[in-house]
This record gives structure tokens, C-alpha cells and sequence, in this order.
């Protein structure tokens, strides 16, 4: 039982996940190369730009496609 001196801890879930992105394709632009890139868990769609060699490539786009707000998907058949 708790003290009435003690305060509840509260709980917090996430309703997403960290994204695991692979490259489906990229090609080259004026402005660096443009990578189309998924998540493998929830099948998220995203545009990254590598600006400058040897730099991580930074998102372009937001997130679109995730189901559920990018909660991974759950095993099963793929509807399409």
C-alpha cells in the first residue's frame, strides 16, 4: 500500500518506434543526392538529401506511408 506521502510515477509509452531506414533508390540532383528511403518495421516512406560528401544524408521530406502512426507492423500478409 502506498504512504499518502508518495506520489505516483507515471507511466509513458511511445506510440512510435525508431525507424530503421533502408535505400530503395537515390539518384544525383543539382542540390546532392537524392535518396528514397523505407522503414523495414513499418514501411514508412521518407526523401533524404546527402548535401555534402561524407555527411549523413538529413530528411527532406516528413515521414509518409507509416501505418498507425509509425507503430511497426505486425506480421501477416501484405496487402497492396
Amino acid at each position: 500500500m502506498a504512504s499518502p506521502d508518495t506520489f505516483s510515477i507515471p507511466v509513458v509509452t511511445a506510440s512510435a518506434h525508431e525507424h530503421a531506414w533502408v535505400t530503395a533508390s537515390m539518384h544525383a540532383t543539382s542540390g546532392g543526392r537524392i535518396r528514397y528511403v523505407r522503414c523495414v518495421s513499418c514501411e514508412a516512406w521518407r526523401v533524404d538529401v546527402d548535401a555534402a560528401p561524407g555527411r549523413p544524408p538529413l530528411p527532406h521530406t516528413r515521414v509518409v506511408g507509416a501505418d498507425d502512426g509509425g507503430k511497426p507492423r505486425t506480421a501477416g500478409p501484405r496487402t497492396r
